[in-house]
Order: structure tokens, then sequence, then C-alpha cells
């Protein structure tokens, strides 16, 4: 059932497990935000965590731990309907697989995903909050260098 609707999540919710490693030799996973399509998704959460579940066990084929790159380009605030749903999944992967994340890096970050981080901080974990960078699309610069220090 949850092949069935993988390609629906796909299709509302990009996202990417990248061919190789990260220098750490961790699985790198690239997830669309900014073209994430809340409503459509609002409607089948549970669907969407068990995808998103087959999305975290396809990267641990690859590697125990992996870097989620979260591109927020184009990310319009009708997303913030989503936290709820988010929160659900954060509590999947740090109940049923926590530690497993090496790093978040947050690029193309406008001014509300600093708003809605200050929400979703508290929701994690210390030591996960403490992997988490944001980068706004002002500083292209920055997220380079992070992705460029990740994957040499």
């Amino acid at each position: 059932a949850t092949l069935a609707l993988e390609p629906r999540v796909d299709a509302l919710y990009p996202a990417v497990l990248l061919p190789g490693r990260a220098r750490n030799g961790d699985a790198v996973v690239v997830q669309c935000l900014g073209r994430c399509l809340v409503g459509p998704l609002l409607e089948d959460v549970e669907g969407v965590l068990r995808v998103s579940t087959l999305r975290i066990e396809r990267a641990m084929v690859v590697a125990d731990r992996r870097v989620l790159v979260l591109d927020c380009e184009q990310l319009a605030a009708s997303a913030l309907r989503g936290l709820p749903a988010f929160k659900k999944l954060i509590d999947l992967m740090q109940r049923h697989y926590p530690e497993t994340v090496s790093s978040i890096i947050v690029v193309n970050s406008p001014l509300l995903v600093w708003a809605a981080y200050k929400t979703v901080k508290p929701w994690l974990d210390p030591t996960t909050a403490a992997k988490v960078q944001l980068f706004s699309w002002r500083d292209a610069e920055g997220a380079f260098a992070a992705l460029s220090a990740l994957m040499e």
C-alpha cells in the first residue's frame, strides 16, 4: 500500500536520495520543501508518514546516517498549515530513527523559515537541534560552503 502512495507523495513533496555519499560516508537526501503542496498532503498525513518512513529506510540501505538538505526556495506562508503534520514526522523520526541524521542544512530560507524554526526547535531533541544550519537565499556563499564541505 505504501508503494502505491509513493508517486503521489513524490509529486506533492519532492525528495531525492543522491547517488554516492557525503565525505563522512553518510547518505545525502535533498527535500524540496518550497515545492511541497501542503494542502493535498494534509489530506493523507498517515500516508505521507508511511512514504517518509520508506524514504528513510532506503537512505539507511546506503548508510546508517544521513544528511538532510532542505531547499526552501519558493516556500509560501500557506506551508505553515503543515506544521502539525511536520511535528508528527519529527516525532516519528526521533522515536524510531534516533541519531540517524548527522546534519540538517536548510538552504534558500525566507524569513518565514527563520520564524517557523523558532516554533519547531523546541520539538527537536537538543542534539538534533544543534545539527541544524539555516542559510537565507541571500547567503548563497554560506550555503555553498556548507554543502561543499559536506561533499568534498
